[in-house]
């Protein structure tokens, strides 16, 4: 489709590479928001995000679509 979701991924590997992580974390959430369906979003999310082991593992359970 004519979405933006992988632009956004790429987006957040930038902010990433400079240590951006909060730039990162939410170009990676847009990305998700655009595309529900763009997976490699979520695993560069779970990434950067700084999430507890609680918070990744109700993220990953709500991914079992």
């Amino acid at each position: 489709g004519g979405n933006n979701s992988l632009a956004w991924v790429l987006i957040g590997s930038l902010f990433l590479s400079k240590g951006e992580r909060e730039n990162a974390t939410k170009a990676y959430k847009t990305a998700i928001e655009i595309d529900p369906h763009c997976y490699v979003a979520y695993g560069n999310y779970i990434k950067s995000a700084s999430l507890s082991k609680i918070e990744r593992q109700k993220f990953v359970s709500a991914l079992r679509i």
